[in-house]
């Protein structure tokens, strides 16, 4: 017996379904490959994630850092641009008498201060002296 020849489509459905086999392997095989090197690029991703994260954390550092810089410059220059209280002059050593209240003036070599109490001493020891107008100690 011999065997029964195919006739000549049914060849070329052959060879295709081979083909077609032959490229469904391939697939799958590079399919699997990915999957195979899927670890190693997850792996990769974490280190270069861990390693932006350490270069954010610097870069906050860093900003912290010229945050507190720049709060002590303003500072300092608000206090420098910030005039002290000017201060009357040391009470003379004389003492006055005490009487009822009244104003107590004194002037020093830019200001005028005025004082409201029954003792001169007590301007100075309570710090009670106020700037008032030049025209007062004339």
């Amino acid at each position: 017996m011999s065997k029964a020849t195919l006739p000549w489509w049914q060849n070329f459905q052959v060879i295709a379904w081979v083909i077609g086999g032959v490229g469904a392997l391939g697939t799958a095989a590079v399919v699997a490959a990915r999957y195979i090197d899927l670890p190693s690029q997850v792996e990769a991703g974490e280190q270069k994630n861990t390693e932006q994260d350490l270069k954010l954390y610097d870069l906050s550092r860093i900003a912290d850092q010229n945050q507190q810089i720049l709060d002590r410059v303003t500072n300092q220059q608000q206090q420098a641009q910030q005039p002290s209280a000017p201060r009357p002059p040391a009470p003379s050593q004389t003492s006055r008498a005490a009487t009822p209240h009244r104003e107590w003036v004194e002037q020093d070599a830019e200001n005028c201060w005025s004082c409201w109490t029954t003792q001169y001493e007590r301007c100075w020891e309570e710090s009670l002296w106020l700037l008032v107008n030049q025209e007062r100690c004339e």
